[in-house]
């Protein structure tokens, strides 16, 4: 029979690299490499808090890797381990793969999570009140399992979406894949392509050296910054700390041969650059974008983008997965959208119920407020 524990041993279930890696479903955001990035550069100061279930040889059969900010302890605060401003998506139970094999093992250790996360929830060292879980996306199973349980164990838990994945599969060959768009949107799709070679001084760069992978993240991130601070917002990468996670996600992606990483440069200005992981599972997941806005009649965000998906379909990858963020673009893609959803989780112990009751209070004032001035309210999937 397996058994269930939690840890704070963080470091030697990062070890088992190989052990864990076998659970992620092929997800780079599931993966040891993004995790301990996320760990060394984003979780300074922070508690681990895991969830591991192991087989009678020891052997890891799931992971729910969990922690607490400093300030997070005494108020029984759970957070999912990835979260902020790193945006982590796929965020899930870690358990056997995707095969028809897996599927009752994936949703029994969605229920020995569930049965001991409810069970410890007032343990002196690891009880809980409420767990936060930002990144899980609408359709995995195994969270559907993991909310089923808690629902039985009467857990609450609360799912909102401000945002969808997009997920733009590949065709049989770039040519079935034109014939799924209009012919004026085929030919508009030909045109971006052709201004790789009719443009002066136009060229892609895709660097493989450490050092140039390197100069090149840096000036995306500086790109992608300047969106951001045109409109008066601090971005994402205004924090150093991401700065640094980025680049070392970059550097154990490249040592892996699973990065992906291309720029658009005319007469050698970044014009549009994107880091993308390459998953175990043949997608590539764009996690990062950024372009010269002001180069309106080149486009090249989108002639960036059309010439991936091109790559993609020479490269035999399952697809491409733009991941959150409801640009226009990824619709006219004709990507496939599912929710990105944070759950808020509250053990079934009655400090937890008000806590809770309380939270819900003041979140459908602020939607009241939202709809009020106009605003769109966020979307409530599973109410609580």
């Amino acid at each position: 029979m397996p058994s269930v524990q939690w840890t704070s041993n963080l470091e030697d279930l990062l070890a088992d690299q190989q052990g864990w890696n076998l659970l992620s479903q092929g997800i780079p955001f599931r993966q040891v490499d993004w995790i301990a990035s996320w760990w060394k550069h984003l979780g300074r100061d922070c508690l681990p808090r895991i969830i591991t279930v192991r087989d009678e040889a020891e052997s890891l059969l799931g992971v729910l890797p969990l922690y607490q900010r400093p300030d997070d302890v005494r108020r029984g605060l759970l957070r999912s381990l990835g979260d902020g401003k790193a945006c982590t998506d796929y965020v899930s139970i870690i358990a056997p793969n995707d095969t028809e094999a897996d599927v009752e093992s994936r949703h029994l250790v969605a229920r020995m999570v569930a049965d001991h996360l409810v069970d410890t929830s007032e343990d002196t060292r690891y009880g809980w009140h409420t767990l936060l879980m930002d990144g899980v996306v609408e359709g995995d199973p195994t969270m559907d399992a993991f909310r089923q349980r808690l629902a039985e164990r009467s857990a609450s838990v609360h799912a909102t979406s401000r945002m969808h994945t997009w997920y733009r599969a590949c065709a049989e060959s770039w040519d079935e894949y034109l014939k799924q768009f209009s012919r004026s949107s085929r030919s508009k799709q030909k045109r971006f392509l052709k201004r790789l070679d009719q443009t002066t001084g136009l060229k892609l760069e895709s660097p493989t050296e450490p050092s140039s992978v390197a100069i090149l993240v840096d000036q995306l991130v500086e790109l992608h910054q300047q969106r951001w601070t045109q409109v008066g917002e601090t971005g994402t990468f205004h924090d150093d700390n991401v700065r640094h996670f980025i680049q070392e996600v970059a550097a154990r992606a490249l040592e892996k041969d699973n990065l992906w990483l291309v720029a658009l440069k005319l007469d050698g200005q970044l014009m549009s650059a994107a880091l993308s992981l390459i998953g175990d599972d043949r997608r590539a997941y764009c996690y990062c974008t950024a372009t010269d806005l002001s180069e309106e009649k080149l486009q090249p965000g989108n002639l960036l983008t059309m010439w991936m998906i091109q790559e993609a379909h020479r490269r035999k990858l399952q697809g491409i997965d733009f991941l959150r963020g409801d640009e226009e673009y990824k619709r006219r893609l004709h990507a496939e959208p599912k929710k990105q959803m944070e759950w808020r989780i509250a053990s079934p112990h009655l400090s937890s119920r008000l806590k809770h009751a309380a939270w819900l209070t003041g979140f459908e004032a602020k939607q009241w407020i939202r709809r009020s001035v106009g605003r769109k309210a966020i979307d409530v999937v599973l109410p609580a």
